[in-house]
């Protein structure tokens, strides 16, 4: 689908692809992680740059694997989460030391799983970015996994990815699936169109992490 047609369509019109439906296949002994949007991210960036096919039918995909992956991450940011806390938690401090943990997290997780042995060889560098639009990284040949960063209602977070290679640029939800920019596509403000999303009832939108491959 191209992502100008998927950002025109209609509220009613079905998600291509949505990553609960990927959970709902985990194992009976395995716990509902809530999202494996991070581990997507990865994955679909590393198809990208080795040119592998993306399991996007769920039956394919390895559930188990991935939600056991996505497991070792969130245990790993749920103490700064349970840290902050709610309420007054959400002062700049605070804020401050949810994200850069989170953000410190995240960097080191995508290089252990990008520099698996005989299947990738990835190396992630993370950028704290306040606005997407005017980002350099889009106007150029780049994969990256996209974070995003919220405070409201509690310190959160959810992960998208981005993918240019010449003439051909994709982008990657784990909410929505795979779309296709067409060439001269203002990415960076249609990315930004479509995360909007995510800071509606009551939940905002503060900062992303741009975590930019540097090596393969």
């Amino acid at each position: 689908m191209k992502f100008q047609d998927w950002l025109n369509r209609d509220a009613s019109t079905p998600w291509p692809y949505q990553q609960v439906d990927l959970i709902a296949r985990r194992a009976d002994d395995q716990e509902d992680p809530g999202g494996v949007c991070f581990r997507l991210a990865f994955k679909w960036v590393a198809c990208q740059v080795y040119d592998r096919a993306f399991k996007f039918e769920v039956s394919e995909a390895n559930a188990e694997k991935i939600v056991a992956k996505q497991g070792v991450y969130l245990k790993a940011i749920a103490p700064y989460e349970q840290r902050v806390g709610p309420g007054t938690a959400f002062r700049g401090d605070r804020y401050e030391r949810f994200f850069t943990n989170v953000d410190r997290i995240s960097t080191n997780l995508l290089n252990v799983w990008g520099r698996k042995a005989n299947r990738y060889n990835l190396t992630f560098r993370s950028t704290r970015a306040r606005e997407l639009v005017g980002r350099p990284e889009f106007a150029r040949d780049v994969s990256m996994v996209i974070g995003l960063y919220g405070k409201e209602p509690t310190p959160w977070a959810h992960a998208t990815a981005f993918h240019r290679k010449g003439t051909q640029a994709k982008y990657f939800d784990p909410n929505g699936g795979e779309f296709d920019c067409e060439p001269g596509d203002p990415v960076a403000e249609m990315i930004r169109k479509d995360v909007k999303r995510y800071a509606t009832d009551g939940y905002s939108l503060d900062e992303f992490a741009l975590y930019v491959v540097t090596g393969s």
